[in-house]
């Protein structure tokens, strides 16, 4: 895309510019997180996991997450609702949570249908008497066929 956007600059109207730009920039963001997510899956088999945990705030957390996939949610005309039962602060570590999440939305966003919603949840539980923390993520895709869940 950059190649042609520099062969072609001159005769580029400004607005095929910005989608060639807003599509680079989503290629790009696609590739670092690929990259994230192999250096993450590296270190976790290699036995080299340090977790940080601090006090992340959930919404702006999503929000993140959320104009990363920009590109895509309007592509496909998906909304992500964001539904917070109790406090959006969690403490959590940031890179382990922010990796998970973008897996999950990224999984959703392409298996949802379009014209549809994702929601996003965080609610605060109590197992054994130990304040935890549950997060869904849910859409309106296929689903997951019963014989792939036995092997998960």
């Amino acid at each position: 895309i950059s190649t042609l956007i520099l062969n072609r600059l001159e005769n580029i109207e400004l607005d095929k510019l910005k989608l060639f730009l807003t599509e680079m920039n989503r290629v790009a963001f696609q590739s670092y997180y690929f990259l994230d997510n192999l250096l993450n899956w590296s270190i976790a088999n290699t036995f080299q996991i340090n977790i940080f945990k601090e006090q992340i705030n959930f919404l702006k957390l999503i929000d993140e997450i959320k104009e990363n996939f920009q590109f895509d949610l309007i592509e496909k005309n998906i909304l992500i609702k964001v539904v917070v039962k109790d406090e959006k602060m969690i403490n959590t570590d940031y890179r382990i949570i922010s990796t998970i999440l973008r897996n999950l939305i990224s999984n959703s966003i392409k298996n949802t249908k379009p014209n549809t919603e994702i929601e996003v949840s965080l609610e605060k539980i109590f197992k054994n008497g130990i304040e935890q923390y549950k997060i869904t993520v849910k859409d309106y895709g296929k689903g997951i066929s019963e014989e792939m869940k036995l092997k998960l």
